[in-house]
């Protein structure tokens, strides 16, 4: 027996309330609620290759490309429309999208990998690179070239992650801690002082 698909797109246009007794009135003040002639059919086959084309019975042999190989293996990356950053757990090596090496840089002691749970790398519309240290208990910003700019010591706090808010001239940097459950505090891009809050927290994933 032939099984027929439909595919329906309709324009809800209002709010019913069901109850066991079926539909009741409709929310006070909202539009009415859609009728048989708001659905408009778009599809009624019973052969879905004809509409969804042939399915493809084998998977290729490799699915993905190897871009590059950082000596000491990858612990985490983030990239930018430009570069990919690729924090290696004693490495910080920048390559070019296409992958080849930009230039590397040795991170700090209480940098190290998961030993320190360095959150993803941060970094500016000038390519200024910024780290966090959960263990370490730090928050450093680098040149793009590795001079250490400045070194942020919360104190008791540990930083579970560092993100960035705007582009441009709006970049923002923040950082959130484990002691925080509500805000992030947005530090100077300068300095590394604190200058406020943000509403967001991220934590370390599991």
């Amino acid at each position: 027996m032939a099984v027929a698909t439909l595919v329906v797109c309709a324009a809800l246009t209002g709010v019913a309330l069901h109850g066991p007794g079926g539909a009741t009135a409709q929310i006070a003040g909202s539009p009415p609620a859609p009728t048989a002639a708001d659905a408009t059919p778009m599809c009624l086959t019973t052969n879905l290759a004809s509409v969804l084309g042939p399915a493809s019975t084998t998977l290729p042999a490799n699915p993905v490309t190897k871009l590059v190989s950082p000596p000491g293996g990858v612990y985490n990356f983030t990239s930018t429309s430009t570069n990919l950053y690729v924090n290696t757990g004693t490495q910080l090596i920048t390559y070019t999208l296409g992958g080849a090496l930009v230039r590397s840089f040795t991170l700090p002691s209480n940098f190290h990998g998961a030993t320190d749970e360095v959150y993803l790398p941060v970094v500016d519309p000038s390519g200024n690179i910024y780290l966090s240290s959960y263990y370490g208990q730090k928050i450093d910003k680098f040149s793009p070239t590795g001079t250490l700019l400045w070194s942020v010591d919360p104190g008791l706090y540990s930083p579970t992650a560092i993100f960035s808010v705007g582009t441009g001239s709006a970049f923002r940097l923040m950082v959130s801690f484990v002691q925080s459950t509500t805000t992030s505090d947005v530090l100077s891009l300068s300095t590394g002082a604190v200058t406020g809050t943000f509403p967001l927290v991220v934590g370390i994933p599991d």
